[in-house]
């Protein structure tokens, strides 16, 4: 999904809670991202995850 398609409240809070490492390359933690993305459990987030692990392999 581009960035653009987002919501702007989406957008904000991506950037509120990205993080970076000493090389500079910026990443999300999943469990953050879990409420950002309307999951109320980490369950049904990480079976989300895990499905579209699987359909980019």
């Amino acid at each position: 999904m581009c960035e653009e398609n987002l919501p702007q409240a989406v957008r904000s809070g991506f950037e509120d809670i990205k993080k970076s490492n000493d090389y500079g390359t910026e990443f999300w933690s999943a469990r953050d991202l879990q409420p950002l993305l309307g999951y109320n459990h980490w369950r049904s987030f990480e079976n989300s995850v895990k499905k579209a692990i699987t359909s980019c392999g």
